[in-house]
């Protein structure tokens, strides 16, 4: 029951969604012609429109969620007979799938600019790596947001998570102005030591695991303490 229950919401995410990608993918080839026309299509500027669409996918999830808490979508998830858990499970892995434009368009660009502009020549290994460490954060980032609008609307902006999140913001810029040289100091025996690559790649492994465990949270959460408002919803 459960994994059939888990298949039928990712598919209906998947549904939900693929037809914005599908406007992505015509949004990034159409731009890239029209690049190709004007002549400029050198490899910095291709890069550089490959790293700005990414910004599409992006926000596509929570705008998704968005407008779930005023069509009656988020209703129906919390009357479905399955715990909140597997809803969230199910979203996550549909806001997975329907990410992978991201990580292509991230690699894409860093082998067309970014690379060559560092003096790097990447290897297979380092690329796959870029390529899950890339696809984890933004699954992350957008499975963050979209847990903050279903467990707290576009009110959250007003109230604790998002004042915690400025004051942690105020901290961590005040602490990393007085204790910058330690940090300078720390990061360089780290990287002396492990070096650069394992601890950037370390580094965003653990944030990508932490936000795609707020995600979870924020999304079951939201789903199984939801009460809808009926003068907001679109009957």
């Amino acid at each position: 029951m459960a994994d059939r229950a888990f298949r039928a919401l990712v598919a209906v995410e998947l549904r939900r969604g693929l037809g914005v990608v599908g406007r992505g993918l015509a949004m990034t080839g159409a731009a890239l012609l029209l690049f190709a026309v004007l002549g400029q299509a050198d490899r910095q500027s291709l890069g550089t429109l490959l790293l700005g669409l990414t910004a599409f996918y992006m926000v596509s999830a929570p705008v998704t969620v968005t407008r779930d808490r005023l069509d009656g979508g988020l209703e129906f998830l919390a009357s479905l007979p399955v715990s909140p858990g597997i809803v969230a499970g199910a979203r996550l892995t549909g806001f997975a799938l329907l990410q992978l434009p991201v990580p292509v368009h991230l690699s894409l660009a860093g082998w067309l600019w970014a690379w060559p502009a560092l003096g790097l020549s990447p290897g297979l290994g380092t690329a796959g790596a870029f390529f899950l460490l890339t696809w984890a954060l933004s699954v992350g980032i957008t499975g963050v947001v979209s847990g903050v609008m279903v467990r707290w609307g576009a009110d959250a902006f007003g109230r604790w998570p998002a004042i915690l999140l400025a004051l942690f913001g105020m901290a961590a810029v005040l602490m990393g102005g007085r204790f910058e040289a330690a940090i300078r100091d720390v990061l360089a025996r780290l990287v002396a030591q492990a070096g650069l690559g394992t601890v950037v790649g370390g580094g965003s492994a653990l944030l990508a695991l932490v936000l795609l465990a707020l995600a979870y949270r924020w999304l079951a959460v939201g789903v199984e303490r939801f009460q809808p408002e009926p003068a907001k919803i679109q009957w």
